[in-house]
């Protein structure tokens, strides 16, 4: 009786492993055609997403002392559908007082920061307004003076890599 039972236990369990492999490994397929699809059939969708995140960054007036060097589109890793608009700039500022002034601008103009860290090392703030999110970071270049911006649309296939 004993060995019936751990017999049924083997066998269920190995059948329940065969159908999450197969879970997994359709789901990577339906990931894979709807990325690629997207990428072939949704070029109008995503220059205008582009085009809706240069808005908003060029809307932001207080970068505008800054001359805002290789602004590109990114697609993130192991993302198929999700887009990055980032550009970098310099300022001799002291980043402490300089991420305050960002923080102040932004709050003032309708954003609502999401996540502020100023640390010795590095220096992040994350601002959402809208339907965008925007990133502002120090970059891990070998400057400290050396700014990362990023904007990307505040939804799934964004929030989750996609």
């Amino acid at each position: 009786m004993r060995t019936l039972i751990i017999a049924t236990i083997k066998k269920t369990s190995q059948q329940v492993g065969k159908i999450i492999s197969y879970t997994m490994l359709v789901l990577f397929f339906c990931w894979l055609i709807a990325g690629i699809g997207y990428q072939l059939l949704g070029q109008k969708d995503i220059q205008e997403r582009k085009a809706g995140m240069l808005n908003v960054l060029n809307g932001i007036d207080i970068l505008d002392q800054f001359t805002l060097e290789n602004i590109h589109l990114v697609q993130p890793a192991k993302a198929l559908i999700s887009y990055k608009l980032t550009a970098y700039f310099t300022t001799e500022k002291n980043k402490s007082t300089f991420i305050k002034q960002i923080r102040d601008y932004l709050l003032n103009n309708g954003w609502e920061i999401v996540l502020y860290e100023n640390t010795p090392q590095s220096v992040f703030l994350e601002a959402k307004k809208d339907t965008y999110i925007c990133t502002i970071e120090t970059s891990s270049q070998e400057s400290i003076h050396v700014w990362n911006v990023t904007i990307m649309c505040d939804d799934f296939f964004s929030r989750y890599n996609l």
